[in-house]
């Protein structure tokens, strides 16, 4: 959200140079502080999730799974919105509906024999798929890289 006016501003200009750049760092920062906490987050998410009460302790696959997840998403960085304000919109719009029925049907298929650690491991899926992407299609039309060692 917070480089969505920015990223609009470069791309109204011109400076699509300047903008792999802000993007690539941004990334990278984004990657540098979250690992860590990733990390962290990931070795001790047993006690993270009793945090909740006991019974959440055994959730603790789920947590890391979803985590996973968030982690992806910041790896790929404001892909989105770089889509979004560069008149993507409607690429995004119909990608999006695709990703979610994806989701939906994942969750059908893995709730009755996985539960829980079966719909995070499609909402993962998803995020990677939906991602990759939105940053392949991003990398084709606008020749911008969103990935954190894209420095160009």
């Amino acid at each position: 959200v917070y480089m969505g006016p920015r990223i609009s501003e470069l791309l109204a200009t011109g400076r699509s140079a300047y903008l792999q750049r802000l993007v690539s760092r941004s990334v990278f920062m984004l990657v540098l502080f979250i690992t860590p906490l990733t990390f962290l987050c990931w070795f001790f998410a047993a006690e993270i999730m009793q945090l909740f009460g006991s019974e959440f302790r055994s959730a603790n696959i789920v947590f890391r799974i979803l985590l996973l997840s968030v982690y992806v998403s910041v790896v790929f960085g404001p892909v989105g919105y770089l889509l979004s304000m560069s008149g993507q919109e409607k690429f995004v719009a119909k990608a999006s509906v695709g990703f979610a029925v994806l989701q939906i049907t994942l969750w059908v298929v893995a709730i009755p024999g996985y539960g829980a650690p079966g719909v995070a491991v499609g909402q993962l899926s998803v995020m990677v798929i939906a991602n990759s992407i939105y940053a392949w299609h991003a990398h084709r039309t606008l020749g911008i890289t969103v990935l954190p060692f894209s420095w160009r």
